[in-house]
């Protein structure tokens, strides 16, 4: 089987060459064009961003971070004073039937006396 002439084998052999120089092309052009770049830009998803601009962004993550940890802690906190209230509020209701049934016995008891 030929293809523009030349067998599977050699076409194959000829396409891998013209890959292989493509890369080679494309490679040297982004490496002048690396050079070419001011020291303090980055490229981010094909655009060209100043460092300044990179470093505001991470202080602005970072006080964000602190800002929703210091918001986590203050949710936990409330959590716990929740969880405290909801336990004595049931200390207080078992204290208050204990207090129940005593008058129940306290009057049961004068009842008897009279």
């Amino acid at each position: 089987m030929t293809i523009f002439g030349l067998t599977v084998s050699e076409f194959v052999t000829l396409t891998n060459w013209i890959g292989i120089t493509l890369a080679g092309v494309v490679g040297c052009v982004a490496v002048l064009w690396g050079r070419r770049r001011k020291p303090g830009d980055v490229e981010i998803a094909g655009g060209i961003v100043d460092n300044g601009a990179i470093k505001l962004l991470a202080a602005a993550i970072e006080a964000a971070t602190l800002e929703a940890i210091e918001s986590r802690k203050d949710r936990e906190k409330g959590r716990a004073l929740g969880y405290r209230a909801v336990e004595l509020a049931d200390r207080l209701k078992d204290e208050i039937e204990e207090l129940r049934g005593e008058m129940r016995r306290l009057g049961d008891v004068l009842a008897r006396r009279r």
